[in-house]
């Protein structure tokens, strides 16, 4: 696979944002800016010397480019064209499909980030660090790991923001524990890593994220139900403070107006509060009353204790992870 070394002029432009390319850049000596024009004014978010590589989204795909890229004194890249990448891609098609869902992944972190919206830019800054760990990093006794340096070089090139944005963003990240910054003290040099501890809890929490930075969340299903602080604390004392409801052992109805007692006392919550927060769980199927025809008095049943059990869970991670995206936001604020 030949490549070819081209020497570039400080003031050349490698690469224009919003045109079309086919061919990344590994910079052998020199230096670059990468910029972007945001509204009417050219953004600078990083430089780019030795050993970088830029333009390597159009390797895969063909958007046109994310960023300008402009030399800063006189550079010399290789050029690695699209051709013989694919040509390398042919000889091996599991790489094909991991980069085209990669690549198609930070495409869409690229269109949903807005500085404006925390929620869009953490979402897309989690993906990023995700799919690029996956792709790029190194895993180790379950934890994935990810070099900061390239990392905030990519948050800069793809995602077009602000180095400095990027690197309080990730420390903010540590702080939720999410992530936690190691020192990699394999090489020569000594090198900050970002470590993902938890990689289903990460993939959670951008999946958290993606539903919080979408305009499609709105309606609640039978499959995946919505649920207000109030009606899960309802039906955790359900599942937790009522000695009757023990699914495993096949008992999955109570009675229902001992299961309202038992609601008033824990939660002060009225008969007629805790009725009304049944009615869409009733309407949806997860539960139904049915008649004791020897007490003559109302079942609570479980239509599906196991979904019911799944469900509280996701809840209970939501609820965790949205005081994650609070305490990163009030993190901002300050």
């Amino acid at each position: 696979m030949l490549n070819i070394k081209k020497t570039f002029k400080p003031g050349d432009i490698i690469v224009r944002e919003n045109t079309l390319g086919n061919s990344a850049y590994i910079i052998e000596s020199g230096k670059v800016e990468v910029s972007k024009n945001i509204g009417n004014q050219r953004v600078v978010f990083t430089t780019l010397e030795k050993g970088s590589i830029f333009g390597e989204m159009c390797l895969v795909d063909n958007s046109p480019r994310s960023a300008t890229v402009t030399t800063l004194e006189e550079t010399v890249v290789t050029i690695l064209s699209k051709t013989n990448f694919q040509q390398f891609l042919m000889q091996n098609p599991a790489a094909q499909s991991i980069f085209q869902v990669i690549t198609e992944r930070l495409r869409q972190t690229d269109v949903l980030v807005n500085p404006l919206r925390l929620t869009n830019f953490y979402y897309s800054l989690t993906s990023l660090i995700y799919y690029l760990a996956l792709a790029v990093g190194n895993e180790k006794d379950g934890e994935l790991s990810l070099e900061n340096e390239f990392l905030l070089n990519e948050c800069c090139t793809i995602l077009a923001v602000d180095r400095s944005l990027a690197e309080k963003v990730v420390n903010r990240m540590v702080f939720t524990k999410l992530v936690r910054l190691d020192k990699n003290r394999g090489g020569p040099v000594e090198r900050k890593v970002v470590v993902i501890p938890n990689q289903s809890q990460f993939k959670e929490f951008v999946d958290f994220l993606a539903t919080q930075s979408s305009k499609d969340n709105d309606e609640a299903s039978a499959e995946s139900l919505t649920l207000s602080d109030k009606t899960y604390d309802v039906l955790k004392v359900l599942v937790e403070n009522v000695a009757d409801y023990q699914p495993k052992a096949g008992k999955k109805s109570v009675y229902y107006e001992k299961f309202l007692t038992a609601v008033n006392d824990l939660l002060n919550l009225s008969r007629e509060e805790t009725d009304k927060l049944f009615q869409p769980l009733f309407k949806n199927g997860w539960f139904k009353i049915t008649m004791d025809p020897e007490t003559n008095t109302r079942q609570l049943v479980c239509i599906d204790p196991a979904r019911l059990e799944s469900e509280l869970e996701r809840q209970s991670s939501r609820a965790t992870f949205q005081k994650m995206v609070n305490l990163l936001k009030t993190m901002a604020a300050n």
